[in-house]
């Protein structure tokens, strides 16, 4: 049953009281309930309980809290206020005031942190949901958030390349670079096409993210490469220009990247942001590289182990492709099968049944006696394998009765 929302604004109350207790477990417990509090409500349609008037009395409490904490309840604190930013997204995004009264004390933390201290990382989380919720009202901040968050990475991009260490003696900390490119990414959201801009009134024009994008799109660490591609499908999405001079140099490298070998969020990932490329470039963009992607993407689709999030970003960048190149590659592509022999033909053709669950009006529909022309070169080879054997008579007998007239011989 759905409470009425002033019914939680009692309760709303006696956790903020706590939260500024002076018992230190009290304190992390009525923080983390508090952040608990504030996604069920999300979920069950009662988020707002905590709009205005709520929204500024909450966070004075929390940031006046948050001045008295020591590391273990800042560390909480800095995640319930990452959840209020998720959850109270369009209110911040719609009004100024709130924006400074979250945004303004959450500054001065960030500049009383420094670049290796642990609190990085829960202040830049948290950071990342503020700049993705205010959007425009993040743009005076953004800057300085730009360049530290740069220098950080090329720091640690330096550190890892040359094998120096840090002034306590420790290598390379991987996690700093990832916090870094999170935050980051969030002002992209939150700024989308401003971010253009941004980097236009940065000291370098913007060359220091493209500067470390490349190497992070590398990394041999799974979570930096993830991240970075991240922000290259954010970009395509909101702020095209800013990659536009480097998106060739960037595809064989995201295209490298789709493949379960280099870790399914990274691949993920890569997936998404190449359909995102499509979508901003075109075929300046995939043109060139479409007949290695699609079968990649094929073939992934077709693992009985591939993460239902894998399956739709595959579905959904194939759909992106086929619009803009099919015409040429799908044509190729049917004849090219009939040849393919030896081991690689199964994988082939399960790739052609993988990309005809996602695409059927351009591989099957409009292109049927092709389709089984395809198909019909199995006479000239060992039979296929049962299981493909199977799906080519649902394909076929699915087809048959949505084309009717279509002469299965031509």
């Amino acid at each position: 049953e759905v409470l009425e929302v002033t019914n939680l604004h009692p309760l709303i109350k006696a956790l903020l009281d706590r939260v500024s207790d002076p018992n230190k477990k009290v304190q992390q417990f009525a923080c983390s309930t508090f952040a608990i509090l504030i996604e069920t409500c999300s979920e069950y349609g009662c988020a707002e309980a905590f709009a205005p008037p709520m929204t500024a009395p909450i966070l004075e409490c929390l940031f006046n809290a948050l001045t008295a904490y020591q590391t273990k309840s800042t560390v909480i604190m800095m995640d319930t206020l990452g959840t209020f930013c998720d959850v109270m997204a369009s209110t911040f995004a719609t009004d100024p005031s709130l924006c400074s009264m979250l945004l303004d004390p959450l500054m001065k933390f960030w500049q009383l942190v420094g670049d290796t201290d642990n609190l990085v990382f829960p202040l830049f989380e948290c950071l990342s949901a503020a700049a993705a919720a205010t959007q425009l009202n993040f743009q005076s901040y953004a800057l300085v958030v730009l360049v530290r968050c740069c220098a950080m990475i090329e720091n640690v991009l330096l550190m890892d390349a040359t094998g120096s260490l840090d002034a306590q003696g420790e290598p390379a900390n991987k996690q700093i670079a990832l916090s870094a490119l999170d935050l980051l990414d969030g002002v992209v959201r939150g700024l989308e096409g401003n971010f253009a801009l941004l980097l236009q009134s940065a000291p370098c024009q913007g060359e220091e993210l493209l500067r470390v994008l490349g190497p992070c799109l590398q990394d041999d660490e799974d979570d930096v490469r993830q991240a970075a591609l991240g922000i290259v499908g954010d970009l395509a999405k909101y702020s095209p220009s800013v990659i536009g001079t480097i998106h060739g140099a960037i595809l064989p490298v995201l295209v490298e990247s789709i493949s379960m070998t280099r870790g399914r969020k990274v691949c993920s990932n890569a997936v998404w942001a190449l359909g995102e490329l499509t979508m901003a470039f075109g075929d300046s963009a995939v043109g060139s590289l479409v007949e290695r992607v699609i079968p990649r993407l094929s073939l992934l689709a077709a693992n009985d182990e591939c993460h239902p999030n894998l399956l739709e970003n595959i579905t959904t960048t194939i759909g992106r492709i086929c619009c803009s190149f099919v015409e040429g590659f799908i044509d190729n592509w049917l004849c090219a099968l009939q040849e393919v022999g030896g081991d690689e033909r199964d994988q082939a053709f399960q790739g052609l049944i993988s990309l005809a669950q996602v695409a059927w009006d351009p591989v099957v529909a409009q292109r049927y006696p092709e389709f089984l022309r395809a198909i019909a070169s199995w006479s000239y080879f060992d039979p296929p394998a049962p299981e493909l054997k199977m799906a080519f008579q649902q394909i076929i007998s699915q087809a048959s009765s949505q084309l009717g007239g279509v002469d299965p011989n031509q």
